[in-house]
């Protein structure tokens, strides 16, 4: 089995938070250790919250 996507602006702040997803979809226990690897709340250099990420699911399958 293979598993790619593409993140549309190119960044990579995406990606974790797209693993973590295609894992779960996959039935993988995400674990706290796991989570903590991808952060849903993003600080900018002085540590204040700028942002989010969110995954949609239902993934596409094709």
């Amino acid at each position: 089995m293979g598993i790619a996507f593409k993140i549309s602006d190119g960044g990579e702040r995406a990606r974790p938070h797209i693993t973590l997803a295609v894992l779960a979809a996959l039935g993988v226990e995400i674990t706290p250790a796991l989570r903590a690897l991808a952060p849903t709340v993003h600080h900018n250099w002085a540590g204040r919250a700028v942002g989010t990420v969110d995954v949609q699911l239902p993934l596409a399958w094709t």
